[in-house]
Order: structure tokens, then sequence, then C-alpha cells
């Protein structure tokens, strides 16, 4: 639903306000009446309400948080509160009036009523005010009647009272002066104050006393009132105080100070609750009554100059900011309540600012990561992101040689006052945890001093100003290639947030180290692909070529490049099983004369292991394949009685390969030299770079071929 729809009846009140938050503001509204249902009945509240906008990842304005909190005890309390004191001030103001209307009385004779009791004859004689205002027939009263029957008139809870008053005047004689209640011709009850004197004889004798009455009903009702509405405040006050002293916000009442020019230059604090004690850091007893500069020296300007425009614009604030000396981050509010007062209510969010800054390293880290292609650059991004993430005095990295344990710092980063160690550093001066780098772990040490890997090499660490550190290592297939390291001059404990963000920095460090070691091997295949596809197509190019030269009829050129393709299609088999990189020389040979087997042992395999590279394979399986064709024609494969040995050796990197032939029929030189020879002497031997020869000897055909054995290379490519 449209905000409009859900709030219909104070749109025009909240809209300027909400237009206010989407254009990036924080508005509040105080003390809005709403009329809500609860229990099934209709009930007048108030509420505040605190209007916040949401952006997202651009900044753009998308939302808007509504923080709506009932003001209605609140407001009801402040009410009561007023209510109380102006009947305070009233009923005082009243008593002041009476006290003089009283005397006025007295001394002018404008009275309500007045008597005179003959103590002796026990006889009161009273005026008509006097007997209307005691519910007395005026003719017994101007007759004289006695003290008991003046009393009986009296409240029975004010009888007592009266009668110990009344003896004690007379005991002692002079002013007299009492309040009671009297019950008139209605019935009901009033409250009178009777005023007086007693006089005695002179040896001592009580034997008069006159009086006046003054009609104090209202004065009474409205102390009664006055004091049942302090009460009522004072319980109001102390039901606030409890929910002031419980909260987990922290707040505080603040009056700014002013100079002579009227310049706010501080404030002073009122009053704080409990939480704001332990939010800030600050004993219990030591604010109220000091000023923020006396109380946090050395404060931020902006903490008083926040307040101030509060004050003087009469608009409340919201805020966000770091109290540099306490190194915490506060989000709060403040709001004006006039004579150049305000308050704050406020939490601490050190940790939320502390993660989403360490939240937005990352991402911008994972941005850089993106285009690195080799490993110092990518350390030396993690490095950055440590220092935009940590707040710590030096971040930096460097290159591990893993044979002499030692470290290449090569950049860092370092706040003032703390030195660089850029330079080549031995982990043995530093302690004993390279074994758990090495392992792939974090290493966070609180207290160089203390931490049993490092304790015996403190002088080393306060050579470097260190006293915590954090170390992140770069490994990969096992092996520890760099170290990114956060240094604190200052004892420094390693939150589980600040673990955490390292070892993310670590995945996304490996996760980009990875990728580029995929795309590297990516690259590489796929130029290998396209150099293997083309001395492959080379190789089939050159054997139709040249079997069609010499072959005599098509049905002799078709059935030698079907046998030829075919042997270079096993030696593809194998160098596709070993991922076109190298082939093991008996697996080739296997591969190549096992079309050609007879069964039995007629042909023998001996040599080492040893690589051949894919050209090398290749070269070779054509090589034995012709040898072995032409074995099978004409040579020991041709009868039931011939054999075939086969044997290769590496020493020093030469390798030699010999085929040799024995039991065959006898061997005539051929008079001119086909494809299948050069293929033999020539271009395998040119895979070798060394060379081959083949000994049309009448016992058997003898070929040996010498070449060097090209050395395979496992360094990681980033």
């Amino acid at each position: 639903m449209r905000f409009a729809e859900v709030w219909p009846d104070i749109w025009n009140d909240i809209e300027p306000l909400v237009a206010r938050v989407f254009a990036g503001e924080t508005a509040t509204f105080q003390g809005m009446p709403l009329v809500m249902t609860r229990n099934g009945f209709a009930e007048d509240t108030w509420w505040d309400f605190s209007y916040s906008p949401v952006h997202d990842e651009q900044g753009d304005v998308v939302g808007l948080l509504n923080v709506a909190s009932e003001a209605t005890q609140r407001l009801r309390a402040e009410h009561d509160r007023d209510t109380a004191l102006a009947l305070s001030r009233a009923s005082e103001a009243v008593a002041q009036e009476n006290f003089q209307r009283v005397q006025l009385a007295l001394d002018a004779g404008a009275i309500i009523g007045t008597w005179f009791w003959d103590i002796v004859a026990d006889r009161f004689t009273i005026d008509a005010p006097f007997a209307e205002a005691f519910g007395l027939d005026p003719a017994l009263g101007r007759e004289g009647i006695p003290l008991a029957q003046i009393v009986a008139t009296v409240h029975p809870d004010d009888q007592a009272g009266l009668a110990e008053a009344i003896n004690e005047s007379v005991a002692r004689g002079g002013a007299y002066a009492h309040q009671y209640r009297v019950r008139r011709l209605d019935g009901n009850y009033y409250w009178l104050e009777a005023n007086g004197r007693v006089d005695h004889a002179p040896n001592g004798t009580p034997v008069s006393f006159p009086g006046v009455l003054i009609d104090i009903e209202g004065r009474r009702a409205a102390e009664i009132e006055r004091d049942r509405m302090v009460q009522a405040l004072a319980a109001s006050e102390a039901k606030w105080r409890n929910v002031f002293e419980t909260l987990h916000e922290g707040f505080l009442l603040g009056e700014v100070i002013r100079d002579a020019s009227g310049h706010v230059v501080d404030w002073r604090y009122e009053a704080v609750n409990d939480a704001w004690h332990d939010l800030v850091g600050v004993p219990r007893g030591t604010a109220v009554g000091r000023t923020i500069r006396e109380v946090f020296p050395g404060v931020e300007d902006a903490w008083v100059d926040e307040f101030a425009r509060v004050v003087e614009t009469g608009e409340p604030a919201r805020f966000t900011r770091r109290v540099g000396m306490l190194d915490r981050w506060y989000d709060g509010v403040a709001q004006p309540i006039g004579d150049d007062r305000f308050t704050v209510i406020f939490l601490e969010v050190t940790e939320r600012i502390r993660r989403e800054r360490r939240q937005a390293t990352l991402l911008t880290l994972a941005d850089e990561l993106r285009g690195r292609s080799d490993l110092e650059t990518i350390v030396t991004a993690a490095a950055r992101c440590l220092a935009d993430g940590l707040e710590v005095d030096r971040v930096g990295s460097g290159i591990v040689d893993p044979r002499e344990d030692t470290i290449e710092v090569r950049s860092d980063w370092c706040e003032p006052g703390t030195s660089s160690v850029v330079g080549q550093h031995a982990f043995s001066s530093y302690g004993s945890y390279i074994a758990d780098l090495k392992h792939g772990d974090v290493v966070a040490v609180d207290d160089v001093a203390l931490d049993p890997r490092t304790s015996d090499r403190q002088a080393g660490f306060d050579a470097i100003q260190t006293r915590s550190f954090l170390d992140l290592p770069i490994s990969f297939d096992g092996r520890l290639y760099a170290v990114v390291f956060a240094h604190s001059r200052t004892l420094h404990v390693w939150t589980d947030g600040e673990r955490q963000f390292v070892e993310q920095v670590g995945d996304r460090v490996r996760a980009a180290v990875a990728r580029q070691r995929m795309e590297d091997a990516q690259r590489v295949l796929t130029q290998e692909m396209s150099h293997r596809m083309k001395n492959s197509l080379a190789m089939v190019q050159a054997i139709a070529t040249q079997t069609l030269r010499q072959a005599q009829t098509m049905d002799e050129a078709r059935e030698a490049i079907s046998s030829r393709l075919s042997a270079l299609a096993r030696a593809q088999d194998i160098l596709t099983r070993t991922n076109f990189t190298e082939a093991d020389v008996r697996e080739v040979v296997e591969a190549a004369i096992a079309p050609h087997r007879l069964g039995g042992d007629r042909v023998i395999m001996t040599g080492p292991h040893a690589e051949l590279t894919a050209q090398q394979a290749l070269g070779l399986s054509l090589a034995i394949h012709e040898l072995a064709t032409n074995a099978a024609k004409y040579g020991a494969l041709s009868n039931a009685t011939g054999h075939v040995e086969m044997t290769w050796d590496v020493a020093d990197g030469a390798f030699v390969f010999h085929w040799i032939e024995s039991g065959g029929p006898p061997v005539r030189a051929p008079e001119r030299r086909g494809f299948g020879s050069k293929l033999i002497e020539r271009i395998v031997a040119s895979y070798f770079d060394g060379e081959g020869h083949i000994d049309f000897d009448t016992a058997g055909i003898r070929f040996i071929l010498t070449g060097a054995l090209a050395q395979p290379t496992n360094q990681p490519s980033a």
C-alpha cells in the first residue's frame, strides 16, 4: 500500500517529513495524537515518530526506517506534573491571601462569625453567622449555650483535637488558632478556622474566651488537591526515573555554555543514566555538573557544534560519529527541549561500523583481484585491504623463501611514528610460529610477551615496534609463498570479527590465485592443443604426401596411409591419457607393436622407465610401426621362427633405442630408400635432437636411435 493510504488521517502532517527523508534527511515528529482501538474501545494516544532514510549500495534512498514509540504516558505525566506545579503555586497564593484576609478580619472586624465564651459560667454567646456556620439556632446563640453543644456539631474525627487545643489554650491563656470541620444545616461538613484569645484573671483563673471564625473550605480543598497532585507527580517521576535508569540506550540531559558573545563553546552534563556510563566507559558519579571538554579532554569539536545547532535551530539531529579518544562509534538522536537545554539518546555501534567498513573493503578487494595476474600484485591488494579494514599501526606483505625460512617485505603502510619494516627478515628472529604459517593457519598474537611462540623473541619485536600482530599466510599446493601482516604498537586483543575478516581476505586471495592458475593452465592448454594439432596435421600431411608419391597403386597407398594413421592414433590415445604432457617409453612401444605381435616371446622389450614428450612419443610410435610392418612383410615376423628385440636406455639425459631382428629371411638392401626409411632415420630422429640409422644386415634389420629427453617442469605458474 502507499504511505498515504496507510495514514490517510495524518498524511497532511507527515507528508513533508516523508519528503525530507527521501531527500536524505532524518526527520522526527513528537507528540502526534492518534485514536487507537484497544480492547474494543477507542483511546486517545500520543506518539513520537523518527524517520531515517535507507540507502542502497549506490547511496540512493530506496526506503525509510520508521521508529515509532508511544509517548502517551510520558505526555500525561508531564501534563500531571505541570498541573500539580500550577496547583501548588495557586494553593500557596491562596494560603497567603487567606492569611491576609484573616489578619484584615481580625484587625477590621470583617469576620464571618464571632463568639464569646464565659468560661466560668460555661456559656457561649454567638452571632447569627456563627450559628449558621455550626448549623445552630441563632436564638440559642444569643442566649448562650454550653461548650458541649458547640462541640457536638464538629466532625467526630476532629472533636478530640479541638478539645485538646481548647484545653491547652485555656490552661496557658493567650492566642488560640485551630482548624476543624463542622456540620451545617445541609448535613455536610465544612472546614473552618477559629482564631481567639483566652483571658485570665489577675489570679490566673481563665475567665473569658472571645474569637472569630474564618471559612477555609476553598483553601483546604486546594491544599488537598495540591497534595494529591504532588504525590501523583512524585509517583510519576519515580516511574520515569526507573525507566530512565533501566534504558539500554544511553541518555543525557545537557545545557550549552556560551561565551561573552553568545557563541556556544561547550556544554554541561545535567543528568545521565546508568547506560550512559556503561557505553562511554566513564565511572558513575563523575560526569554530572562537568562539561564534555572536562570529561573528555581533546574531544572533537563536532560533539559541541552538533548539539549547538540543535539548540539554536530547534531541530532534532541524528548522528553517527566516532569519539577518537575512546575509539568508539555512537549512533543517536539529539532533541532540543528549550532554554539552551537538549537531550541525547544513543547506542554504541562500534562493531557495526567496523563490520560495514570491512564488508566494503572486501567488496573493493574482490574488484581489485579480478584484474590481477600475478602473485605479488594479488598479495599487495590483500595487504591494502587489511590496512583499510583493521585499525592497526602497520600493514604490509612479503614473499617467503621456504628454503631459508625468510621473508622479503617489499611494501608496507605505517601510521605516523611507526617505522617501516621493508627488507629481508628471518622468521626465527620472531618466534616459532613459522610452522603454523606453513600449515596454512592464520597466526594472531595478542601479546608477544605472553604468547609461548614469541615470548623468547620479545627483543626482536621491540626493535620493530610491535606488541601485537596478525599474519595471513598465502599458500597453494602445500607451499607457503607469501605472508600479509598487521602490526600494533600497543596491546591489541584480536576480536572474532577481525579474525573472521582476515580469514575472508585469505579466502578471496586463494580463490584469486586458483582462478589465475586455472586461467593460465587453460591458456597453456589451448596453446598446446593448437601446437599439437598443427604438428599432427603436419605429420598426417607428410605421411599422405610421401606415401602417395612412392606407392605403386592406389590400393597400396590406401593401405599404407591407413596403417600409418592407425599407429599415429594409438600414440595419440596414450598422450590423451596423460593430458598431452609426457608418455612412458614402454607404454608407447607396447601400443605401437601391439597390432604385429604373434604371441609367445617373438617380440622382446627391455628398458627403464623414461618419459617422452608428446612429439617424441608420436615419432617413436611411427618408427616402430614402420619397422614392424616391414618385419611382418619381409623380415623376422614374416615366418614362424624370427624374433624382434627392442631395448632402450637412459644415461645422463641421453636416450638410446635399438631395434634388432633375427631368425627371419636373409635381408637384402633395397635398391632405393622409400618414405618409411626417411621417416625413421630423419623425421623421428629430429624429435629427439639426435640421429637415426637403419642397418640392412643380412641376419636381420637393425635400427638405432640416439638423442636427448626433454626435462619435464612442474613449477607453479602463479
